[in-house]
């Protein structure tokens, strides 16, 4: 078993992530989960700059939903963790090591976009949760991956901005409201993604697939 419910590690303030962070805020789950965001009055300036212009480039119904929360982090750094993008990269980090569910969010493009960070929780066998298209998941479908999604259904309806970002966060909490549970449950299906990812036959479907999308 492992000590905090959710990783979610990012190193630039997109708009997107900063409304998630506000939301993961309100839960009464926040408290165990590993974030490396700042509180505003710790941020250099050059942070603030870069959180400025964020929020500039907001819609007008983001900035609404924006404003209607306040960040008080009470205790300076969220979590322990090295903010360092170096060390964000590497699936050492606790937020792979010491979290059931490793939430991210990946490009949003009209083909399945796949970085490393769609990857990281099936190395760290973790619950895995990427927001992006529908896209994405059928193609980890189409690959071999067991996205557990009878336990954290990822896919999303097309739906406006706030109401997809309150269905996420209520899946999730639904996940974790019983997460020890599950972790026992998907313990097999989990080691099986764990031992895939890392064998000759994934690689081969993966360069096929890319193969395809190239020609």
């Amino acid at each position: 078993l492992r000590n905090n419910y959710l990783g979610f590690l990012a190193w630039h303030f997109y708009p997107i992530r900063l409304l998630f962070l506000l939301k993961f805020f309100q839960q009464d789950w926040f408290n165990k989960c590993l974030v490396n965001y700042l509180p505003e009055k710790l941020l250099s300036d050059s942070q603030k700059k870069i959180l400025d212009s964020s929020i500039q480039q907001l819609s007008p119904q983001e900035l609404y939903y924006l404003k209607q929360f306040h960040i008080d982090f009470p205790n300076g750094l969220i979590a322990d963790i090295n903010d360092d993008r170096r060390e964000i990269q590497y699936i050492n980090n606790r937020a792979n090591t010491d979290c059931y569910i490793n939430f991210m969010i990946e490009s949003d493009y009209d083909f399945p976009f796949i970085t490393e960070k769609t990857l990281k929780p099936y190395l760290c066998g973790q619950f895995s949760a990427v927001l992006s298209n529908n896209l994405l998941y059928n193609h980890l479908e189409e690959i071999g991956i067991d996205i557990l999604k009878d336990y954290l259904d990822m896919y999303v309806p097309n739906i406006d901005f706030q109401e997809r970002v309150n269905l996420t966060v209520e899946k999730l909490s639904k996940l974790i409201s019983s997460i020890e549970q599950s972790w026992v449950e998907t313990y097999p299906r989990r080691l099986e993604n764990y031992h895939y990812v890392r064998s000759s036959t994934f690689v081969d479907k993966l360069e096929f697939k890319i193969k395809q999308w190239v020609n």
